[in-house]
């Protein structure tokens, strides 16, 4: 389980899952949420959630947009 985080939700997509970690072919594999009191804290979730599962990501180095989600 690639598990987001408790304020946060991973959605998968075009990956599988190879032991303990995820595989990706490439592309848009991985759609992240947050939640939170307001809008900040909703994005600090979800981006804190990325870099939980960027350690778990097996074949490429996880790439990201960070302009998501600003206010």
């Amino acid at each position: 389980d690639v598990a987001a985080g408790g304020d946060a939700q991973a959605f998968w997509g075009t990956s599988l899952m190879n032991g303990d970690r995820v595989d990706a072919s490439g592309g848009r594999v991985l759609t992240v949420t947050g939640t939170g009191d307001d809008a900040p804290r909703a994005r600090a979730h979800a981006y804190d959630a990325v870099r939980v599962i960027d350690g778990k990501i097996g074949t490429r180095e996880l790439s990201f947009r960070t302009d998501i989600g600003r206010v």
